[in-house]
């Protein structure tokens, strides 16, 4: 501030007015520059204020930030984990598809046996509807009585014949045999039948209808192709006709050896081994040094402790074996002991016989007077 210094005289009273004016002056400025400095100063707290706001922004933004940096560093890591998981699945996979396309194969390879397995189911269903048509068609054309029992003895399967002989109808199968009442007098074939399960061998016995016609019952094990016993096999053979004719031929052979016996001449039978079968009472009375117990089944060379062993005999009766003539004869001589020396006439004769070996009829005629 500076002051114009006159030379002239200073009023006092203006003096004290000026100062006062000037005091005025500078605590106007004073007053003005207090409010400037209040106004910088507030300015400066508002600076610091958003200074302390932008401070704390910026402390949160780093800390923002480096929450962010963390989690990034987390994904980060948790990314590297999956992505060495998903490498290791990835592998796990590809070893998998490997698996997978080695199962492929193998069921394309079982597929294949499959296929042909069908086939062959194909073609044996196929032979068992052959073969279970053949056993029908069999069973409906046999005449044997036959009837299939499993091991609880439940009927499976039996044949026309063995249907009118057991009073079985179509639904009797499965059903069991003890309750079926037959038209056979059996007494014991429940006992039978449980001797045959038991011991496994084959029982046979003759039984009569109720109407008194005969029939061979045998009862067997029903054996599978594994060798199993699976149940049992009922077969009934009508021997009715088979009996009339034994009793026929008992009845012939009867006759036949009366006539033998009836015969004066000495007669012998053998069989193709040349051993006497049978020998008629005018032998023994003619030979009396031969027993009967010494005869029967014994060779003809050997009768009488080999006294019979005439080779003109021999030949005679093994060439009779052999050759197609049915009748010869021999004049021999020989010392017959007991007998005394003789000329015997051997008459041979060879009868045939249906299924059975050669005989032959050997009679003895003493033709030593004729001499």
């Amino acid at each position: 501030m500076h002051h114009n210094m006159n030379n002239s005289p200073i009023d006092p009273s203006n003096s004290e007015d000026n100062l006062n004016q000037e005091n005025i002056k500078l605590r106007q400025q004073l007053d003005d520059t207090i409010h400037e400095l209040d106004d910088t100063i507030h300015e400066l707290d508002t600076s610091i204020h958003e200074l302390d706001i932008s401070s704390r922004k910026h402390t949160a933004t780093q800390n923002g930030l480096r929450s962010v940096i963390d989690n990034q560093e987390r994904i980060n890591q948790n990314l590297q984990i999956t992505n060495e998981e998903c490498s290791s699945s990835n592998q796990v996979l590809q070893n998998i598809n490997k698996e997978l396309n080695i199962a492929k194969k193998e069921i394309q390879a079982a597929n294949k046996k499959l296929t042909i397995a069908n086939s062959e189911l194909c073609i044996r269903n196929s032979e068992l509807v052959i073969l279970n048509n053949d056993l029908i068609n069999f069973f409906a054309s046999i005449k044997i009585a036959i009837v299939m029992l499993s091991n609880n003895l439940q009927v499976r399967k039996f044949t026309p014949t063995a249907q009118r002989l057991f009073n079985l109808i179509s639904v009797d199968n499965q059903h069991n045999f003890s309750d079926i009442k037959a038209t056979l007098n059996i007494p014991d074939l429940e006992q039978m039948i449980s001797d045959v399960q038991t011991t496994l061998c084959v029982k046979a016995l003759e039984v009569e209808t109720l109407g008194g016609r005969c029939y061979m019952l045998t009862i067997r094990p029903y054996h599978t192709t594994e060798n199993q016993i699976d149940g049992l096999v009922l077969v009934l053979h009508d021997i009715q006709v088979f009996k009339r004719s034994f009793a026929a031929l008992e009845k012939a052979q009867n006759y036949a050896e009366e006539i033998i016996q009836s015969v004066p001449l000495p007669l012998l039978m053998l069989d193709s081994d040349l051993r006497v079968s049978n020998a008629n009472q005018a032998f023994y009375e003619t030979f009396p040094q031969v027993k009967w117990i010494d005869t029967i089944q014994l060779s003809l060379f050997d009768l009488d402790y080999g006294k019979w062993n005439i080779p003109e005999l021999r030949l005679l009766l093994e060439g009779m074996l052999t050759e197609e003539a049915t009748i010869q004869k021999v004049e021999i001589e020989h010392e017959f002991e007991g007998v005394g020396h003789k000329t015997m006439l051997f008459n041979v004769v060879k009868m045939r016989s249906l299924g059975e070996d050669n005989r032959i009829l050997l009679s003895i005629e003493d033709i030593t007077n004729r001499k």
